[in-house]
């Protein structure tokens, strides 16, 4: 029976760093100070990429006087974005999907270690 426990809390770990945040598996294993940095780590590179689109769309806006949203103001917004910002969007999604892939993987690998002790 211990197989299988040490089984599920493997899992479960991996499903919430993978599904939730990154970071939320290694809480769940008990490896606190490697979650909270996982977790700042993802939630400062969303929050960059967020506040880079509001501040882009917020821009754009204020120079067309806040027009209705139509199909042609919500594709010059989205070309907007992409021309400006484009490189930094990109940076940022590569950065949080690392973050990402590490939290899985970490919270696989770890997982065994905190069953054992």
């Amino acid at each position: 029976m211990a197989t299988k426990t040490s089984h599920r809390r493997r899992w479960g770990g991996v499903l919430l760093s993978a599904l939730v945040l990154p970071g939320l598996g290694q809480l769940h294993h008990g490896d606190r100070i490697r979650g909270i940095a996982l977790i700042l780590a993802a939630l400062i590179c969303l929050g960059l990429l967020f506040v880079r689109i509001l501040k882009s769309v917020w821009s754009l806006a204020q120079i067309l006087g806040y027009p209705s949203l139509s199909h042609e103001y919500i594709h010059m917004m989205t070309e907007s974005v992409h021309r400006e910002q484009g490189p930094f969007l990109l940076k940022m999604i590569i950065l949080f999907l690392a973050i990402w892939f590490i939290g899985v993987v970490d919270a696989w690998i770890r997982a065994p270690r905190q069953d054992e002790e």
